[in-house]
C-alpha cells in the first residue's frame, strides 16, 4: 500500500474526483540518455496531478505519498501551478485502490494496473537485453494510452466522443 494512514472511502472518492478533473493517467515512453544510445527505450506509469490550490496539493502528498513539485509562472500575472506525481509500482497501487471511484479516466486506470503488472523486469533501469517482443507489448500499451488520453473510447461506434 502506498500510506500507512487509514483514509476514509470519501477520500479515496474525493481524490479520485481531483484526478478525472485535474489529472492525467500516462503511460511514459522516454528515450534513453545520449552515454545509452544503444539501449531502449524506457516506459513508466505516470499520474499526475496539476493545481493552483497548495492546501490541496499538501493534502493529496500527505495523504496518499507521491512527489510534488512547483512549475514556472506562464506569466507575471498567473498563478503558481503545483504539481503531485506518483510513478510505476506505487502508481499502479495506488489506482488499484482508486479505480472503484474514477468515472472519466478509469480506462486509463484500467490500462496503467494492467501495464505495470505485466512487465518483465530482468534488465534493470537501462534498457539491456529487452526482448523485441516486449518491447512491442509495451509499446501498444503506450500507443493505446495515448488514445484514450485523446478520446478514444472502445465502446462507442466509430471509437471516439463527441468532444
Amino acid at each position: 500500500m502506498i500510506v500507512e494512514k487509514v483514509l476514509a472511502e470519501t477520500d479515496w472518492a474525493y481524490m479520485a474526483g481531483i484526478v478525472d478533473g485535474e489529472g492525467s493517467i500516462v503511460i511514459h515512453k522516454t528515450r534513453p540518455q545520449k552515454k545509452y544510445q544503444d539501449k531502449t527505450h524506457r516506459y513508466v506509469v505516470d499520474v499526475k496531478i496539476g493545481m493552483t490550490d497548495k492546501r490541496a496539493m499538501y493534502w493529496i502528498k500527505d495523504n496518499f505519498g507521491g512527489c510534488l513539485y512547483t512549475s514556472r509562472k506562464a506569466s507575471k500575472s498567473s498563478r503558481e501551478m503545483f504539481g503531485w506525481q506518483i510513478r510505476a509500482n506505487k502508481a499502479c497501487d495506488f489506482l488499484k485502490r482508486l479505480s472503484p471511484y474514477l468515472k472519466t479516466k478509469a480506462l486509463q486506470a484500467e490500462l496503467a494496473i494492467t501495464f505495470q503488472s505485466t512487465l518483465i523486469r530482468k534488465t534493470g533501469w537501462k534498457g539491456d537485453g529487452i526482448q523485441p517482443e516486449e518491447l512491442a507489448k509495451r509499446d501498444a500499451f503506450y500507443e493505446m494510452n495515448k488514445m484514450l488520453n485523446h478520446g478514444y473510447d472502445p465502446e462507442t461506434e466509430g471509437g471516439y466522443y463527441d468532444r
